[in-house]
């Protein structure tokens, strides 16, 4: 029985459950209001939402780049502008992650070019291309002729239009969180153009997720959610636009 108790009494959610819905059903004195709401939040705030990810982020794998010409194009992932940091703390996690797996897929394929795309956020700042580029300067040699980078995208679509009006219909091998690939992937073909999905930063690495996680509202997972909501009401209004106004597919290696 300890061991079946002792994964929820230690897990500070619990905590945080027990200063949030106690006081709540004091205050009301309403059982089954609050029990509802408690059981939206497990599901919300946990296998639910957990499973649902995992299941948009493994529509595609992890690409073996074993062969490949085509270019590696990573989309931007934000960054900060404060001069003070080096490069590579400018930019955010996701970012980071993106330019390391892009870089992976051009050393370990025969793509002849790097592609970096992202705005500056700040006036005389860099932009996210050009943040990008130069990290990857400090730590391994590239040939500038080997970088391309896209300065004025703000979107996944003007990003894909950027591209069009640099390359024209060739595939690009597409890098992005997993979570975003297929919306990414949706974005790029309404725009003519077909890509290699390379998926990367992955929320949900393992689908099997501990039982107790049922039981208690994962607070922690919150941000997780908003990006389920994110990417799912994105791809909602991406299929809407598309079906409005469809266009035909042209791929090149």
């Amino acid at each position: 029985m300890k061991r079946f108790i002792k994964p929820i009494l230690v897990n500070p959610n619990f905590l945080i459950s027990l200063i949030i819905f106690i006081p709540l059903l004091y205050l009301t004195g309403q059982v089954f209001l609050i029990s509802m709401i408690y059981l939206l939040a497990c599901l919300t705030l946990g296998p639910l939402t957990l499973k649902t990810i995992h299941f948009l982020e493994n529509k595609y794998e992890v690409l073996d780049p074993n062969g490949l010409k085509n270019p590696v194009l990573v989309l931007g992932g934000g960054h900060d502008t404060l001069n003070n940091l080096p490069y590579n703390q400018q930019l955010t996690n996701g970012a980071l992650g993106r330019v390391v797996e892009g870089l992976r897929l051009f050393r370990a394929s025969n793509s002849k070019t790097l592609i970096f795309s992202g705005p500056s956020l700040a006036e005389h700042h860099p932009t996210q291309a050009e943040i990008q580029a130069y990290m990857l300067s400090e730590i391994c040699e590239l040939s500038s002729d080997a970088i391309l980078k896209l300065n004025t995208p703000t979107t996944t679509e003007e990003e894909a239009i950027s591209y069009a009006q640099a390359l024209g219909s060739i595939s690009p091998i597409l890098v992005t969180k997993a979570i975003h690939m297929h919306r990414a992937v949706l974005t790029f073909n309404s725009q003519g153009i077909q890509v290699i999905p390379a998926p990367c930063n992955f929320i949900v690495k393992n689908s099997k997720q501990p039982w107790f996680l049922w039981l208690v509202p994962a607070f922690s997972q919150a941000p997780y959610l908003g990006e389920l909501l994110k990417e799912s009401f994105g791809l909602l209004f991406l299929m809407i636009r598309i079906k409005a106004n469809p266009k035909p597919i042209l791929s090149k290696v």
